[in-house]
């Protein structure tokens, strides 16, 4: 798992690939400014994207970087993000 990983991402030093996911969450928070959804008050299919990666750490309970950093106080906006999406596709519904 860890060689398809590395084939398919790159190899990266730990703190090469912390510093990649800091940027990437930064991006989707950079580009959510203060908006309800990416591209304005409706949900698009690119909402849909980033809400199935974002969740599934969210939601899945999973221990790594990523998780935790978005866990972070840093990214309090695009946990929100998350949380608008999922409330607007799922409603009551979502259920893990």
């Amino acid at each position: 798992m860890h060689r398809r990983l590395h084939d398919a991402v790159g190899r990266f030093s730990d703190e090469e690939y912390r510093e990649l996911t800091r940027k990437d969450l930064t991006t989707y928070q950079n580009i959510l400014a203060d908006k309800k959804f990416l591209f304005g008050d409706k949900v698009t299919t690119a909402d849909c994207s980033v809400f199935g990666h974002l969740a599934a750490g969210l939601y899945l309970d999973q221990h790594c970087h990523p998780v935790y950093l978005l866990k972070s106080h840093q990214f309090v906006p695009l946990r929100q993000y998350v949380e608008r999406v999922r409330d607007t596709l799922f409603g009551g519904k979502f259920a893990m």
